[in-house]
């Protein structure tokens, strides 16, 4: 397929609460910026519309490959303006901690060349969608200790 990226991040969180919100694609566009919409069209497929270069939107569908609950998940597109497959791992640390990974294959958007859709702008994209995730979820319930009755 192409190019090999990875990244990680330590959230604090549960990480099967870190797998459930992944899980749940749908709340993609309220945690990452660049994505524009997730909509689930079958068991294990969705439709992703994301901000692309020039003002242009990426639109492809994406298939879930493995689910081993709460530690990976991963997916493959199907077709559409990006050729992806990654997966991402939730291993969990000490403290209500959890180590978030992922690892992409990708190969450059349809109409695009290698030279225009460089490893380092979506090792950079990755590193900020991982951020984004961290804020997201250390400031909702997720990254808060449960109360005591």
């Amino acid at each position: 397929m192409g190019e090999r990226i990875a990244d990680s991040i330590i959230v604090k969180g549960d990480a099967a609460e870190l797998f459930d919100l992944t899980a749940d694609i749908e709340t993609f566009p309220r945690v990452l910026d660049e994505v524009k919409a997730v909509r689930r069209i079958g068991e294990r497929t969705s439709r992703w519309i994301m901000h692309g270069p020039g003002g242009e939107d990426l639109v492809w569908e994406a298939e879930i490959t493995r689910l081993e609950e709460p530690k990976r998940m991963a997916w493959r597109t199907l077709g559409g303006d990006i050729r992806l497959s990654g997966q991402v791992t939730f291993n969990a640390l000490p403290d209500q901690q959890t180590e978030v990974t992922v690892m992409l294959l990708w190969g450059p958007p349809a109409g695009q060349s290698t030279a225009a859709a460089t490893a380092n702008e979506l090792q950079r994209k990755l590193n900020r969608a991982l951020r984004s995730l961290k804020h997201y979820v250390e400031r909702s319930h997720l990254g808060q200790p449960q109360g005591r009755a």
